[in-house]
């Protein structure tokens, strides 16, 4: 037997297949299971390291820039969760480390993430 990962699939394994005898046929399968439902949430502590004790390496310049994107809610999708917080972290990362001031980074959420948003941004006038 051989499958696309190989951990899965048996090289050696025997067939035992006789010659000029008839096999039987292979019956049915049927699993079965039984239906659990259990709800599962966010532990109440939710922390990652990155998120700790961020240090602060650059003192701020004028000339810097920064862009955030956040989008938690697209469409014909679920949803992404942490993508505010996420954006907030970002935020203190380009402060903190690259030394961009608060006034100089745009953030943009959600739908307000749109096609003639990011022109605005990013077009050669933007």
């Amino acid at each position: 037997l051989r499958e696309e990962r190989s951990q899965f699939g048996q090289l050696a394994q025997p067939l035992n297949l006789a010659f000029n005898r008839r096999e039987r046929t292979a019956d049915q399968m049927v699993i079965t299971g039984t239906d659990q439902w259990a709800q599962i949430t966010d532990a109440p502590a939710l922390s990652i390291d990155i998120e700790q004790d961020i240090p602060t390496f650059t003192k701020p310049d004028k000339n810097r820039f920064g862009i955030i994107i956040g989008i938690q809610r697209y469409q014909r999708i679920s949803p992404v969760r942490y993508t505010r917080r996420d954006a907030q972290f970002v935020q203190e990362y380009f402060v903190k480390i690259l030394g961009i001031p608060v006034n100089n980074i745009y953030t943009v959420h959600d739908e307000r993430a749109t096609l003639g948003e990011m022109r605005k941004i990013f077009d050669e006038r933007g």
